[in-house]
């Protein structure tokens, strides 16, 4: 296990989950996250700032007001809560396990994945779970957007 800091400098990407290649897609008019295929646009790209705390996660997409969104969760933290949008950002905890990204709340052994076991479907919902090591649906493939879509 290797902190982000040491090979994720901060900047823009776009995650794919490991188990079958879905993309980290801000979806729903903004209101959720989901697996989608991949297209790029600025709802799959993701900006990375270390908070000194953690890696607060922003979406490229903005709400119609401007505003910045980051990834959240939806209530209590617990298994299968929903990963969503918010306009106040959270600190993860982030770190590579064999060449792709785990993304995780910070003192915790809650993670966040793709729902039904990586299902390929689109529009299926992200959550967070309890780690399973060597799950790769609690895994995401990182790629850095050489030109980041302006948000918008």
């Amino acid at each position: 296990m290797t902190s982000c800091d040491h090979f994720l400098p901060h900047g823009t990407y776009v995650l794919l989950n490991k188990k079958d290649g879905t993309a980290l897609d801000l979806s729903g008019g903004n209101k959720t996250i989901e697996g989608h295929d991949f297209h790029g646009e600025n709802n799959q790209q993701w900006k990375f700032t270390n908070t000194g705390h953690g890696w607060a996660i922003e979406s490229m997409r903005r709400r119609n007001d401007g505003k910045p969104l980051y990834l959240s969760i939806r209530g209590k933290l617990n298994e299968r809560v929903h990963v969503v949008p918010s306009v106040h950002p959270l600190s993860w905890y982030v770190w590579e396990v064999d060449g792709a990204l785990r993304i995780g709340w910070p003192g915790t052994d809650y993670v966040v994945e793709l729902g039904g076991w990586g299902d390929e479907k689109p529009g299926t919902h992200v959550q967070i779970m309890r780690l399973k090591p060597g799950e790769p649906c609690q895994l995401w493939y990182f790629s850095r957007c050489s030109i980041p879509v302006a948000p918008n």
